[in-house]
């Protein structure tokens, strides 16, 4: 009797098991589910903004036929897109290099695996471009969602997936643009300091760092690791402190390629007043966004316009009214999003994740455009990962607000990817 009691509690155990296995691996599949859709939603948009609307007329220097627009027909309409705006610049160097110190902010790492990708390929760069980055978009995922499960469970890893994946400007991940690999990279750093392998996050650190500046950030989750652990003096006492100068040894580096390439060690930072940017202060970056988010608003309801300082040229003044006002309102929502989530991951993660991530969301704040003071703050915040980890934890347990954000989140995809395919400027 004690024997079939035993074998009835053993088999009860492994169905228990079983069952708990496989709830596990539903919501694993589940959410490799939803980024595989979210990469088949943005062709499928892009095939269909290129069928039934006339792409926007821009610059020749923003054409780069012979890299960036490989494709012909259907597949043109759904790959070109994904090689529009920075596409062409990192096409550009991965080409070409940095004549002249040109191009210098777009950093190295991402531009050499795409030409090492395209020479396996027939030096076809720009679908070496867009299969590596959705390939560590993917590996990104896949790691996000096993740090994610470790520390909260598979519920709160999956909605985090979900909502990194279906985010309004995550085309991005699949475009000829870094932001996947950073954050495969970033993601790969913070799984090796919860191992307590520093010496390895350090290296993926500095790999993330050739990848763009803002990798060296990863130095404060790294140094927060380190002073918090109790095994500074054991093993190689050397290896340890040494690991926190790998994130700025990447910088040197570049600076080091650059000063010897070009003769212009900071031309990555001297090149972004390019671009319109300047320094200044938070505080006053984050009044003229929040003006222009007003100014914004008040033109889509009203049609009033916001002052300008001037008018781009070649183009019709209504139209540059309309474009700024649009990109400026997503660019505050995506602020707004990001301190939001900041909030709520001060109380529910480690500091060193909401650290790292407030340090992101930061940067573009550090270099308003005039006219677009947050110019670039939808994509910047897409590598800020701890910010969906926040809006996982926030849904899991609240299927109503979960299922009406998916849904809001993946019309604005929608909408944002037509733009982008358009030659609309998004972020």
């Amino acid at each position: 009797m004690m024997s079939s009691r035993a074998e009835a509690a053993t088999r009860g155990r492994t169905r228990s098991h079983s069952t708990i296995a496989g709830l596990a691996d539903r919501w694993a599949l589940g959410a490799l589910g939803v980024a595989l859709g979210s990469r088949l939603l943005i062709a499928i948009v892009n095939y269909t903004a290129g069928r039934l609307f006339t792409a926007h007329p821009v610059a020749s220097s923003l054409r780069y036929p012979t890299w960036a627009e490989t494709f012909h027909g259907a597949l043109g309409a759904m790959l070109n897109p994904l090689a529009h705006y920075d596409g062409v610049w990192f096409l550009r160097v991965t080409v070409q290099g940095y004549p002249r110190g040109q191009f210098a902010t777009f950093f190295p790492l991402y531009p050499l695996v795409v030409r090492g990708a395209g020479l396996l390929v027939g030096h076809g760069y720009e679908l070496a471009g867009i299969v590596v980055s959705t390939v560590f978009f993917l590996a990104a995922v896949a790691l996000l969602y096993g740090l994610v499960q470790s520390q909260f469970g598979h519920r709160a890893a999956f909605c985090t997936v979900l909502f990194l994946s279906l985010f309004p400007t995550s085309f991005f991940f699949s475009a000829v643009y870094s932001e996947s690999l950073l954050l495969l990279l970033s993601l790969l750093c913070f799984w090796c300091l919860r191992r307590d392998w520093l010496v390895l996050a350090g290296v993926a650190a500095l790999l993330a760092t050739l990848t763009r500046v803002t990798g060296v950030l990863l130095l404060l989750p790294m140094a927060m690791a380190y002073f918090g652990s109790s095994k500074r003096a054991a093993g190689r006492a050397w290896a340890r402190p040494a690991a926190l100068l790998l994130p700025p040894l990447g910088l040197l580096g570049y600076c080091l390629y650059l000063w010897r390439a070009v003769g212009d060690p900071v031309a990555w930072s001297t090149g972004e007043s390019e671009w319109g940017r300047s320094l200044a202060a938070p505080t006053t970056t984050v009044w003229h966004a929040t003006r222009a988010g007003w100014y914004a608003v008040r033109y889509i309801v009203s049609g009033r316009p916001a002052p300008l300082l001037q008018a781009y040229p070649g183009q019709v003044m209504a139209f540059v009214q309309h474009e700024i006002a649009v990109v400026n309102l997503i660019s505050f929502l995506a602020l707004a999003f990001a301190v939001w989530a900041l909030i709520v991951g001060w109380r529910r993660l480690p500091h060193a994740y909401t650290l790292y991530a407030a340090a992101l969301v930061m940067v573009p704040l550090l270099q308003p455009r005039a006219q677009i003071p947050l110019m670039s703050m939808p994509r910047f915040v897409l590598c800020a990962f701890p910010l969906f980890i926040s809006l996982g934890l926030a849904t899991e347990r609240h299927r109503l607000l979960r299922t009406v954000l998916v849904v809001g989140s993946t019309a604005a995809l929608v909408y944002l990817t037509g733009r982008f395919a358009l030659w609309l400027f998004v972020a």
